[in-house]
Order: C-alpha cells, then structure tokens, then sequence
C-alpha cells in the first residue's frame, strides 16, 4: 500500500509503444478488476467496503489532493501503466464532483473532526494506519522502500537532464522512470505541473474534462477561462538572444505591452542552446542547462530539435495566475496547445479528445460546478484564421520624432486596429463590475478596484477615439485570441497604469500566494542573492 500522494507520478505510456508492461510480470495489472466506491470511511464498515471494492491482491494505491486536474492526470498514468487499484482521499465536495465526472477512480472522504486547514492531510495518515489494521496491505516486511536509481529519482537527477521527457529520452535509448520525487523545482511547487506539462506527461483532453468551464491555463479563471493572449512571432522567439539581460528585456517588453491591452502574456522561452544557457551542449542529453533557473521543454512532436527553456523569471505563480488587475501569462506548453486549438479544426481536435476520454470512461460535462455552459473545449473552438493575427511591423514603428513608444499609447494603436482591449479588460468594462470585483476581498484590494475601473473606461475611450479618427469609426471588428508582434517594440521607461497597479498588488495583497518578484522588482534571482548574502555574512 503505497503513499502515493507524496509522489508525482511521471507519464509513461508504455502500452501504447508495444513495450510489455511491468505489472504484467508482476500480476498486478489491475485495470478491469475493481469497482467503483464512493463514501465516508470514518466508519470501520465503510472503510471494509472500499477495500473490497478498491484494492487489488491485498494493495491499493492512495492519492490524496484537493484539485481534480492534478489527481486525473496521475489516475491516468496509472492507467496507462497497468494500475487501476487507486482510491483518491479528498474532501465530499470533490468526491460529489468526481464521482459524477470519472467514477472509474474510486473517491473518499472522512468525516472525522480535526482542528486543521490540512484535513485531509491528517486525513492520509489515519487512514493508512487504519487500513493497515485492516489487513488492506499485503504482508508487510519493510516500513519504508528504497527505491533503486532506475526507478525514481529527483528533478537534478533526471528532469533537468531532460531523461523525463520521452520525446527526448527516446533518442538515447534511456527509458524515463516512472517516479519522480519532487523537493525543489524552479520557480515553486505548482510548477511540479508545468514540469509535467513540460515533459509531455500531461493529457490535455483529460484537463478540459476537469475544467470545461473555468479554463485549463494557470492564466484561465471563471471570468475569462480562455485569455485573449499577446506573443511574438516565431521570428523573434527563435533568436539567437546573445546574453540572459538582453532575453530578460525583450520579454518585460511584451508583458508591459500586454498589461496595457488586457491580454495574457505568452511568455517566450528561449531555445535551450543559447550560449548564456548552455550552448551545444544542450543539443544532446543530458542537458547542461542551469537546474534552478529553467525547465527544460520540447513538444510530443519534435523532440530536440525544439528544445526551449522555460524561464525562472516567470515561473513563479503570480507571473501567471489571472486577476482582476492582470489577465496572466501562458507558459510555452499552455500556449502551445492553444495554438493546436486555434490552428486545427475544433471538431476535429473535440473528436479526437472525446474518444480518449471514452476510452479512459471520463464523461464529458456540458455544464460545469457552477451550470454554466462550457467555454473552452476545444469544440467552441472554429480553426478561423482570425483567431491568430500578426501585427503589420510599421505599426510598431515609434511615433514621428520620438525615438520609443509610450506603452499605453502604443496599447492604444493596437487596440484600436485589432479590436479593441482583451478579455482581461474586458473583465473591468462590464456592468456591474465594481460590485462583482469587491465581495468578499481585503479593504485594500476593493480601494484598489474603482481607479482601475475608470483607467479601462478611459482606455476603452482612447481605443474608440483612435479608431474613429484613422477611417474605422470603432475599433477593428475582429478581436483575435492571439495577436503577435514581429519584433521587440522599443518603449520609454515609463509604467502604464495596469503595470504600476499590478506591482502595488505583488508587493501588497498578492504577496503571499501570487507574487511574481521580476515582474515587481527586476530581479529574478533575489531571493537567491540575498541568502547568499547571508551566509558570507555569517562566516
């Protein structure tokens, strides 16, 4: 009986590949031969009941987690690998949702009262003991498995080296292990998911079920579960940046850029053979990359030969969630698969992603938690060529005698000629927004709320003003869900208003839990600075 929640599970697909399975030769393959169970196992009978329904030869593995999407995306591993004997330890609410959604993961939960904001936490260890007094687990002679290199290893052992990623692993002839034990990652623990996402352990068709309606995208929200969002084209992003300031100052640029539309920021990754990152050596495994400061990425489909580097300057969360004050930023994964969406046709992609949901026995919702219709399957999604659009160059061009843009006045001419501000204005433009926005948030957060209100009406105004006086008489009709720019726009030094508002909020109310330190302060390594301080101090 495994304590698998304290593991993230790597995604390999063996099956799929021809390669026999290991739990065959073991038999404990276990798809097909459990049932599904449901319920409170704080009585001893129910939890009897669970055992029954879910272990297999006297093991059952537990997850334990809040979040649907995380779990689903290890549930289909083990899937993948043969195993099917997993129960998930969550809270009733998320096992009402999960049942209903996937009942083929068996969901439980314990009404036991503990005074603690990690419940189900404590929730895992009582039950692990309780289960083993219930002879769930087979005979048990060790207390604690040492696994051997093969098997498991660390993020500086295998995934910076780039061996978790099979569209890299393969050419080397290394198989990926199947358990990776994550303590520190770049950037934070929820980029234990980017990690995964990264190295194409991560099924997509499964995160849209999760979330049909809130969005699959760190930067998607119930408001806008799909960001308008603001990149570079392929040109610029395939440069070869000569040092890490001069990258560092082409992506401020298009983020400062993207506040001031209300667009989510793609942020750009650099091609893992820079010479500030690695050079050469980086065109093989294993990778030379500097661990704590990328992770390394390469799609399904091209393997090295597109290898990039996710940057540590915005890893951090809260250079990604969207809020009200900030429509976010997409990692090159994210915006990788929304590309796919955009540029396939969406009843092809919806096809494909619905039998492999009926293969795994996911059901497809048309309503999320909250009933509303679904907005981000890949089904709303029509393949038009006006969801992606490019910027024609001369409008970058700063203005007559000016030697840069003013960001805001050159947010404003974007906007103007390609439809207006972005969803993450959009956001602050509806009616009643000021109401909606303030409930139930901090006194300072609800200040902050109607100056930003009247900065996007006096945006939106500028916006309809620089339209009617170039011919259109409104913004452009079409407003594509990707705009790109074909090269870094030059700009003054001075902050739009979004920016300097969302700096106030990363340095204030979203310190604890979204901060984005580069964003606010210019230094992506602070942190890491300043405890080396602190030890040449204390010598």
């Amino acid at each position: 009986m495994w304590p698998w929640g304290l593991l993230l599970l790597l995604g390999l697909v063996c099956g799929a590949q021809g390669v026999r399975l290991a739990c065959e030769d073991s038999g404990m393959c276990s798809v097909g031969q459990v049932q599904p169970y449901s319920d409170d196992i704080r009585p001893s009978p129910a939890l009897k009941a669970c055992l029954a329904a879910r272990s297999y030869r006297r093991e059952v593995i537990l997850l334990t987690e809040t979040r649907l999407n995380p779990v689903y995306q290890t549930f289909r591993t083990l899937l993948s690998l043969g195993y099917e004997h997993v129960v998930l330890l969550s809270l009733p609410d998320r096992c009402a949702r999960s049942t209903a959604l996937w009942p083929r993961l068996g969901c439980v939960w314990s009404s036991q009262r503990l005074a603690s904001n990690t419940k189900y936490l404590l929730d895992r260890q009582a039950a692990l003991i309780r289960m083993e007094g219930a002879d769930a687990g087979a005979n048990i002679s060790e207390r604690f498995g040492y696994l051997p290199h093969y098997l498991a290893e660390s993020w500086s052992h295998g995934g910076a080296l780039g061996y978790w990623n099979p569209a890299l692993a393969r050419t080397t002839g290394h198989a990926p292990v199947v358990l990776a034990h994550f303590v520190h990652v770049p950037g934070g623990a929820t980029n234990k998911l980017t990690v995964k996402m990264a190295s194409n352990n991560w099924d997509w068709d499964v995160a849209h079920a999760a979330h049909p309606n809130r969005g699959v995208f760190f930067a998607s929200s119930l408001a806008v579960p799909l960001p308008d969002v603001l990149g570079y084209s392929q040109a610029v992003l395939d440069r070869d940046w000569a040092t890490e300031q001069e990258f560092a100052s082409a992506a401020m640029a298009l983020l400062r850029v993207a506040m001031e539309t209300g667009r989510a920021v793609s942020w750009p990754a650099p091609r893992c053979n820079v010479s500030w990152l690695g050079g050469a050596d980086n065109n093989q495994l294993p990778l030379r990359v500097p661990q704590s400061n990328v992770i390394p990425y390469a799609p399904a489909d091209k393997g090295i030969a597109d290898l990039r580097c996710l940057w540590a300057g915005y890893l951090l969360y809260g250079c990604q969630a969207g809020r009200w004050h900030f429509a976010g930023g997409l990692l090159a994964p994210e915006y990788d698969h929304l590309l796919q969406l955009l540029r396939r046709n969406g009843s092809a992609v919806d096809a494909a992603g619905a039998a492999n949901l009926d293969a795994l026995g996911l059901r497809q919702p048309t309503t999320d938690a909250v009933g509303d219709a679904t907005t981000t399957h890949p089904s709303v999604i029509d393949g038009s060529s006006n969801e992606v659009a490019e910027v024609a160059p001369e409008l970058l061009r700063p203005p007559a005698s000016a030697a840069a843009w003013d960001v805001a006045a050159l947010g404003t001419a974007l906007m103007a000629r390609h439809g207006g501000p972005g969803a993450g204005m959009q956001v602050l433009l509806q009616p009643g927004s000021a109401a909606a926005l303030t409930v139930g948030v901090p006194v300072e957060v609800a200040a902050a709320v109607p100056g930003a209100i009247a900065a996007a009406q006096a945006s939106s105004a500028a916006v309809a003003a620089a339209a009617a006086a170039a011919g259109g008489g409104g913004a452009g009709a079409l407003r594509p869900r990707v705009l790109l720019l074909p090269e870094v726009p030059l700009l003054t030094e001075r902050l739009g208003q979004r920016h300097e508002l969302f700096k106030a909020m990363v340095s204030g109310p979203d310190r604890s839990t979204q901060s984005c330190d580069w964003v606010a302060t210019g230094r992506p390594y602070r942190r890491a600075r300043t405890r080396r301080r602190r030890r040449r101090a204390a010598r």
